[in-house]
């Protein structure tokens, strides 16, 4: 059955932010550069229009792996952003998603309305279509916000620990957010002054 309406109605697209943890650099964000108008050769979140018969997280997954090859599936809801003017071609309403991930278990390539990728630390961001800029923060501000939720983050990287399994575990926090009650009784068992026994908790869980 199809409805027309008299009155104008918004568009609908979604975003993806993507995440990637380097212990020793931080945090980075996976871009493409844009590759047609508006805003071309600009950099933006990988992102686009929602087919009239799909849902959004699927459509989310779709863009991100037209423009960048990348298969996600642990996508987490950010927003929706609708401020008006946000977009040039008309009233388009966005609803954002973010993961963390590793970038080397990707093999990505630029492709669709892609013409190039690139991973940016979150300090080093160049400037960026439609309101991406406002969208990546408020990204940040999650991410730092499950960062605080696991207490143990700060004690964790402060020890003398194989960095290699450390940031294998963060990557896949969000997965195993879970894990944090866990954690924190070996914390609360264990005599801090010997790491040794984190190794043995990530190579269990990972």
């Amino acid at each position: 059955m199809s409805y027309s309406y008299e009155y104008p109605r918004p568009a609908v697209t979604v975003d993806t932010l993507i995440f990637n943890f380097d212990p020793k650099t931080g945090f980075e964000i996976l871009l493409i550069q844009r590759a047609h108008e508006p805003f071309k050769n600009d950099w933006a979140i990988p992102g686009g229009f929602v087919d009239m018969d799909e849902d959004l997280l699927p459509a989310a997954k779709r863009e991100l792996q037209e423009e960048t090859r990348m298969n996600i599936q642990n996508l987490r809801e950010l927003g929706v952003f609708g401020k008006p003017g946000r977009d040039p071609r008309g009233r388009t309403i966005t609803i954002a998603y973010w993961a963390l991930t590793a970038k080397e278990d990707h093999q990505l390539k630029a492709a669709d309305d892609a013409k190039a990728y690139r991973w940016f630390p979150l300090d080093e961001l160049p400037n960026l279509a439609f309101d991406h800029d406002y969208i990546i923060n408020k990204g940040i501000q999650k991410l730092q916000e499950s960062a605080e939720e696991a207490k143990f983050l700060e004690q964790l990287f402060s020890t003398n620990i194989d960095q290699q399994l450390a940031a294998k575990f963060i990557k896949q926090l969000f997965q195993f957010i879970d894990l944090r009650d866990e954690f924190q009784k070996l914390i609360d068992e264990r005599d801090l002054d010997d790491k040794s026994w984190l190794n043995q908790f990530f190579k269990k869980y990972l």
